[in-house]
C-alpha cells in the first residue's frame, strides 16, 4: 500500500483508510513484524491519531491472554503453542474423541481490529475445510463460545521450515551451507551432501503437490513462506495458515479486493506487490514457493530488501540472483527450475504447481526437465532493464558505428570503381604505345599479322564501358 494523500474528510474515506490501516498492521504482524508508530504515520499522513490508537489496540490485543480459562467448549486447553496476528494457538484435548488438536482462539472483544481478524479467521476455516490432503493442515471444527472464536485443527508436531533454515544459517561448522531436514526416504548410494540436497528437493516437491490440490479446488494461499510450512519429525511438509487465502470460485463481496496487497513482501510475486485490479492466481503461490526453495538452497533470501516498492522494482528488472552464486555446486538444471518458478511475469513461470513438482522430481532423478533457460534475447532484455543508461549509450555507439561503416563501404566502393577505370585507361594507353611502336618499326603495317593489325587494336575500345 502506498502513501496516502491528505484525508478529504468524508466518512466513507475515513472508513476506507481505517480498513486499509488494519490490513497493513495485520500483514506486517503476520510477516516481518510491526514497524514503529512513526513509520505507519508517515504512510497515512493526516491520520496520525488514528494510527497511534489502532497500533496501541493491536499491541494490547496481542499481549492479551486467555487467563483463567482451561476449557473452550469441548476442548481442554493444555498449553499455549503459538501466537500471532491471526490469534493464539493452544494445544488442546478434544473430550469427545481421543485426540489432541491445535485450537486457534480469537476474542471478539478487540474492537474494529477484531472484526477484521474475525473475518480472516472465518475465511481460513472456510478455505481449509474444502481441502483434504496430508500436506495441508485439516480443520476439524469452527465455532464461538463466550464471545471467543475458535478453530480446531490437526495438531502438527515438529518445527516450521523457517526454524530449520534459521538454525542451518546460524551454524558455524563446515556444513553450515546445508539445510538438514528429516528424510522420509534415503538413497544409500549417494553422498551425505547429495542426500541432504535430495531431501530438500523432495520436501519442496511435496509442498508443490499439496498446493496443486488446493489450486485445483480453487484456493490460492497467497502467503506461502517457510513460516507457514511445518516439518514433521518424519520429514513430511504440512502447509498452514490459510487466513489470507482467496477462493477463486467465491464471487460474493468480502474482505478481499483485487487491488489490495496481501502476504509477506519477501515472498510476494510482482502482481501481488503491484496489484493491477485483476487479482492473483495460483502462479503467485508458485513464485512464493520458488523463493522458499531458493532460501532452502542458499539459506538466504534472493532479495535483501524489505521495502515493497524497491522489491517490486528489483523483481521487475529481473535481478534475482543465480542460487549457484551463493551455493556453488548446485546443478544447472536446478538453477533453471528456480528461475522458472521465480520469473517476474506470471506467464513465464510454471503454470501449475504440479509442473513445478515434476521438474523437481526430474532433477532428483537425473531426468530431463521441462523448463528451459532464458535465451540470449531475454537475457539481453533483462540486462537493458537493469542498466537502462548504459544500454542507451551502447545503442547510440552501435548506431554511430553502423552509420560510419555504411559511409565507409560506400566510399570504398566508389574508390574501387575509380581505381578500376584508371587501371583500364592506363592499360589502353600502354597498348596504344606498344601498337604505335610496332607500326613505326614495321615496313608494312598491314602485314603484321592478326594480333597486331589496326582492327585487333581497336577491338577492346569497341566494348561497352563500365557504368
Amino acid at each position: 500500500m502506498n502513501e496516502l494523500p491528505e484525508s478529504p474528510g468524508g466518512q466513507d474515506a475515513d472508513a476506507a483508510i481505517h480498513h486499509e490501516l488494519l490490513e497493513r498492521l495485520l500483514e506486517d504482524e503476520a510477516g516481518e513484524g510491526l514497524r514503529s508508530v512513526a513509520a505507519y504515520q508517515a504512510m497515512f499522513r493526516g491520520h496520525e491519531a488514528l494510527v497511534e490508537r489502532v497500533v496501541a489496540e493491536l499491541q494490547g490485543s496481542s499481549d492479551a491472554t486467555f487467563e483463567g480459562r482451561d476449557r473452550i467448549g469441548s476442548y481442554v486447553l493444555l498449553e499455549e503453542i503459538g501466537r500471532g496476528g491471526q490469534g493464539t494457538v493452544f494445544l488442546a484435548r478434544d473430550t469427545r474423541l481421543p485426540r489432541l488438536v491445535a485450537l486457534k482462539l480469537l476474542s471478539n472483544a478487540a474492537g474494529d481490529l477484531g472484526g477484521t481478524r474475525i473475518e480472516r479467521f472465518r475465511r481460513e476455516a472456510q478455505a481449509a475445510s474444502k481441502l483434504d490432503h496430508p500436506g495441508i493442515c485439516a480443520v476439524f471444527e469452527t465455532g464461538e463460545v463466550d464471545d471467543i472464536q475458535f478453530l480446531a485443527m490437526r495438531h502438527v508436531a515438529g518445527e516450521s521450515l523457517a526454524m530449520h533454515i534459521a538454525r542451518a544459517a546460524a551454524a558455524t561448522d563446515a556444513r553450515s551451507s546445508i539445510l538438514h531436514l528429516p528424510r522420509s526416504e534415503t538413497s544409500s548410494t549417494r553422498t551425505t551432501r547429495r542426500r541432504e540436497f535430495d531431501a530438500t528437493l523432495h520436501f519442496i516437491e511435496r509442498v508443490a503437490r499439496a498446493l496443486h490440490v488446493a489450486h485445483e479446488a480453487g484456493i490460492v494461499h497467497r502467503d506461502i513462506k517457510p513460516g507457514n510450512i511445518m516439518v514433521t519429525p518424519e520429514g513430511e511438509p504440512v502447509v498452514l495458515d490459510f487466513g489470507l487465502a482467496r477462493d477463486l470460485g467465491d464471487t460474493a463481496p468480502g474482505l478481499t479486493r483485487t487491488d489490495e496487497v496481501f502476504g509477506t513482501p519477501a515472498y510476494m510475486a510482482l502482481e501481488q506487490l503491484r496489484p493491477s485490479g485483476r487479482g492473483v492466481d495460483r502462479r503467485a503461490d508458485i513464485y512464493a514457493l520458488g523463493v522458499t526453495l531458493f532460501e532452502c538452497l542458499t539459506l538466504q533470501r534472493p532479495y535483501a530488501l524489505r521495502n515493497p516498492v524497491e522489491l517490486a522494482d528489483a523483481i521487475e528488472r529481473g535481478q534475482a540472483p543465480d542460487p549457484r552464486d551463493r551455493s556453488p555446486g548446485l546443478p544447472t538444471d536446478l538453477a533453471v527450475v528456480v528461475a522458472c518458478a521465480m520469473a517476474s511475469r506470471p506467464e513465464a513461470r510454471y503454470q501449475t504447481a504440479l509442473e513445478f513438482a515434476d521438474d523437481l522430481r526430474a532433477v532428483r532423478e537425473f531426468e530431463a526437465i521441462q523448463a528451459r533457460p532464458a535465451g540470449a534475447l531475454l537475457k539481453s532484455w533483462r540486462w537493458m532493464q537493469r542498466n537502462p543508461g548504459v544500454a542507451i549509450s551502447l545503442a547510440l555507439v552501435i548506431l554511430s558505428l553502423s552509420t560510419a561503416l555504411v559511409v565507409s563501404l560506400v566510399a570504398l566502393d566508389e574508390a574501387a570503381f575509380e581505381r578500376s577505370v584508371a587501371e583500364d585507361e592506363a592499360r589502353h594507353r600502354g597498348d596504344l604505345n606498344e601498337f604505335l611502336r610496332l607500326v613505326l618499326e614495321s615496313p608494312n603495317p598491314h602485314l603484321m599479322g592478326p594480333d597486331t593489325s589496326i582492327e585487333a587494336f581497336a577491338r577492346p575500345f569497341e566494348q561497352t564501358p563500365r557504368e
